[in-house]
């Protein structure tokens, strides 16, 4: 370091080292050379070539090692460069000698080729691929989403999300002149690209896209011997005009397991404390261990640029809501909108990120090449000296070689081809993110009854996915054989599946094939993991009653019978794309619908007034009044409950519902986020003859116009004014009941019937958490009562109760497919439902689950009307 260097230039001159042409050649302090005395000797003479050495030290630490990256430009050097990042051997082979013979034995071992295989974005599920070194992980979709992991810790916030798939880390892209803004992947941003394309190889994953006469060319991998996660990014200009660029990164930390984060996000958020480390600009994260036995992790984050004058770092931020914005998202995120900037915040931000810019200046035609760095290590020490080997270009290059040399390695250790990793991986995807595809009949899903408990008996826990097997004949056993080396791949890779067969053929006294299945398992070397956890289970069909068969097909996300053909015919059914709805087509331009003027004022006489809101006259209500552009700084939220039921209403909108127990029965989602504040609950409407969309509250589907709000005792109301419609919801809990009321009512104030369509959208849970719960919710329609119903039997607690949405009035169309309603990577502002004509009917079990219901209410001139819904839960369908 400088510093260093300045010390012992320092002590030099105190020994009177410094002549005509520089400092001596060196200090003598050996006794017996000394004269009587005498405690050292100069030894005065110059040597050019150390010379040479201090002037290239110079150059290097002023020039940003320019002579460095000079000297391993040169042909001669690349060709052996490698030997210089030449370390200890991760795995030693040993060699028995060959008895003499005649003539040259060829090399037994096969070269096993790394070829990848196409992902897309627009399929019908994520496709993901996983990476790892055995320590360290990735998990990486075709949108881009993901999450990090470092042993059982998760570094990285990710949440299963089947329709949306939002989950992830991100590296944006902004012209700084023009300041328009996208993404490196699909997600979060989702611009559409003018060409896109997304390979998975054994051992990265590669995004390509263009935007205009921007290129980018995305390698992710993990290193083979560290634990380093490198995304390395090639920026090209294709057009004559020179372009500034930033490039900006971001993720969530929580530096824990997800299960722990998603149970209490903001509590486990108290505990992650950030520093900026300036000497090496790395964002350095550490987790306050809550007791003497918690594992020490820091993670580090930080940008390596293969020639230091291509970019400089423009900013970094720690803090969400600072980057984000309030009710922000990372489709469009604050900080890189408009005039937005990172604030540099570190230190215990309540909710951490990760985020760091770069900004680049792109000729005609140039490329640069630049990675975007994070790992993880035990101690702050540990985790600055590995930034500081990755800092290094070559150090990157190397880490590449190294993982496709290992890669290469243990297919070949394993006897797989990159076809083989192609179907362990879609059948993985199937597994993170549940697709009706894979799953049972519905009418099976439908008919279970049992909760997670019942499979215990199995010694099966039901915590991780189950992959069901069902084995029939000898021919099955290629089947399985595959699906055992596919669990072997997973747990070498930290993803716990359950895998459990199920032997379909009667016992007796020929046990041919229960035989054969065993065998399998020990030379596939699984015989360890038999009846553990995250391990291979084997059931008799015959032994397993008919309600534990229901449930172990219910509880499986994918199940495979090898009566149905071979593993990749089997997977197909995953590329089959759902059949939607025509688009709405507007018959009117909005601008031909004469608007009224909005008659919602801002209330005068409010008490404790602080320019948002304040108190009634008498104190009844706080009155929040929202003009174009403004937001409370914080969701201010009302509770409104009954000692068994109770929901959440914020200024923004509707919010989590729960019956009985709020922790393990919630309805609908409770998200804890005061940054986004995304919906539970929503309701929105669209005129059928401009095509016109917006909600009744500040989200999901903002309106210029101003929102009121009132919290009450016991009730909110929010009153709107737009599109020539006056609109007043109100939403309360009957006191003795397990029901919430939410009426709206419309009043047309123009001088044309108008014809609105209004839709209330709800995300069940029946549980905890949706990702958790989701897959076992069984929805069924009661058209008599205008009510779609929900139950979730492996609730145990809760698996009589039976949750409904119900209107007052008749119904014109409705599903519970949630990925219908808001569409593959969709939005609640803008939901792909509403851009059709209507909702398709799709009422079964397997789908990502909702109730979403419309009515079309017509409205003569003047005329008021109201539609009353009801969402609550019964203690059972009775």
């Amino acid at each position: 370091a400088p510093q260093a260097v300045i010390h012992n230039m320092s002590r030099l001159r105190e020994y009177d080292m410094c002549g005509l042409y520089g400092f001596y050649e060196s200090l003598d302090f050996t006794a017996s050379r000394l004269s009587a005395g005498q405690e050292y000797a100069q030894v005065r003479s110059y040597m050019a070539h150390h010379q040479g050495m201090i002037l290239l030290a110079l150059d290097n630490y002023l020039f940003g090692n320019k002579l460095v990256s000079r000297f391993h430009a040169d042909p001669r050097i690349k060709n052996v460069e490698l030997l210089l990042q030449e370390q200890t051997p991760l795995r030693i082979e040993t060699e028995n000698p060959h008895q003499q013979g005649g003539g040259i034995s060829a090399s037994s071992r096969s070269v096993v080729a790394l070829d990848p295989w196409p992902a897309s974005p627009a399929a019908p599920y994520p496709q993901v691929h996983s990476l790892s070194n055995g320590n360290y992980s990735l998990l990486i979709s075709a949108t881009g989403s993901g999450y990090s992991r470092w042993g059982s810790l998760d570094l990285t916030r990710w949440r299963a999300d089947t329709t949306l798939d939002n989950w992830g880390a991100w590296l944006y892209l902004r012209d700084e002149e023009s300041l328009h803004l996208w993404s490196a992947t699909s997600q979060p941003v989702v611009a559409h690209p003018d060409s896109q394309k997304v390979d998975f190889y054994p051992h990265l994953a590669e995004f390509e896209r263009r935007d205009g006469d921007i290129s980018i060319r995305l390698n992710i991998s993990v290193a083979a011997d560290d634990d380093v996660e490198i995304r390395r990014i090639v920026l090209t200009n294709h057009g004559e005009q020179p372009r500034l660029l930033s490039l900006t990164s971001y993720a969530e930390v929580i530096l824990a397991a997800q299960d722990v984060d998603r149970r209490h996000p903001a509590f486990n958020r108290l505990f992650i404390e950030s520093e900026y480390v300036k000497d090496g600009q790395i964002l350095l994260f550490h987790r306050r261990p809550r007791s003497p036995k918690e594992k020490t992790v820091y993670l580090a984050h930080f940008v390596t640029l293969k020639n230091i004058e291509d970019a400089r770092l423009t900013g970094f931020e720690t803090d969400r809501f600072r980057f984000l914005g309030n009710c922000g998202s990372p489709r469009a995120p604050a900080a890189l909108l408009g005039q937005g900037a990172l604030t540099g915040a570190i230190g215990a931000t309540l909710d951490p990120i990760f985020a760091m810019q770069t900004q680049v200046n792109l000729l005609p035609y140039e490329s640069i090449r630049l990675a975007y760095i994070t790992l993880a290590a035990p101690s702050r020490q540990e985790a600055l000296d590995l930034a500081g080997r990755y800092k290094q270009w070559r150090s990157l290059r190397s880490a590449f070689n190294t993982c496709a040399h290992e890669t290469e390695n243990e297919m070949a250790r394993f006897n797989l081809i990159s076809q083989d990793l192609e179907r362990i991986q879609k059948l993985l995807s199937a597994l993170l993110y549940p697709s009706l595809a894979l799953r049972a009949d519905p009418a099976i899903l439908a008919a279970n009854t049992l909760g997670q408990p019942s499979l215990w008996p199995f010694s099966i826990s039901g915590d991780y996915p189950i992959l069901l097997a069902r084995i029939t004949q000898e021919t099955g056993l290629q089947l399985l054989s595959e699906l055992l080396q596919a669990h072997t791949y997973w747990r070498r890779r930290g993803l716990m599946i359950d895998l459990v067969i199920l032997n379909r053929r009667e016992t007796s006294y020929n046990e041919n094939l229960a035989g054969q299945i065993h065998r399998l398992i020990t030379q596939t070397g699984s015989e360890a993991w038999v009846n553990k956890r995250g391990g291979v289970f084997i059931l008799r069909e015959d032994q397993v009653s008919a309600e534990g068969n229901i449930l172990l097909a219910t509880a499986a996300r994918a199940v495979l019978d090898d009566t149905a053909g071979p593993l990749e015919e089997q997977l197909k059914k995953l590329d089959k794309q759902p059949v939607r709805l025509p688009h709405f087509i507007a018959v009117l331009e909005p601008g031909m619908l004469s608007r009224a003027e909005s008659g919602l004022e801002r209330p005068r006489n409010l008490l404790f007034d602080n320019g948002l809101g304040g108190f009634s006259p008498d104190g009844s209500e706080y009155v929040i009044y929202l003009a174009a552009g403004q937001r409370t700084p914080a969701p201010w939220i009302n509770v409104i409950a009954n000692p068994h039921f109770g929901f959440l209403v914020s200024s923004n909108g509707m919010g989590c519902t729960w019956a009985q127990n709020s922790g393990e029965n919630r309805l609908t989602p409770w998200h804890n986020d005061p940054v986004s504040d995304p919906p539970s609950e929503a309701i929105y409407l669209r005129d059928e003859d401009t095509g016109q969309l917006w909600s009744p509250t500040p989200l999901p589907t903002r309106d210029e116009s101003p929102y009121l709000i009132r919290h009450g005792t016991g009730y909110s109301i929010f009153e709107h004014d737009s599109h020539g419609l006056a609109q007043t919801l109100r939403v309360f809990a009957v006191p003795d009941e397990t029901v919430k009321i939410i009426q709206i009512r419309l009043e047309n104030k123009t001088p044309r019937t108008r014809r609105i369509n209004i839709t209330y959208y709800a995300e069940w849970v029946l549980g905890n958490a949706r990702d958790t719960s989701a897959q076992y919710i069984i929805p069924e329609f009661d058209s008599r009562r205008f009510a779609l119903l929900a139950r979730n039997p492996y609730n145990v607690d809760f698996s009589q109760s039976v949750a409904f949405l119900a209107a007052t009035r008749e119904l014109n169309w409705v599903t519970t497919d949630r990925s219908e309603f808001l569409g593959v990577q969709g939005s609640y502002n803008r939901p792909a439902a509403l851009a059709r004509v209507g909702l398709a009917a799709s009422v079964q079990a397997g789908y990502d689950p909702c109730a979403a219901m419309q009515i079309l209410l017509w409205l003569a001139p003047g005329e008021s009307k109201e539609v009353t819904f009801l969402l609550g839960e019964g203690a059972d369908r009775g």
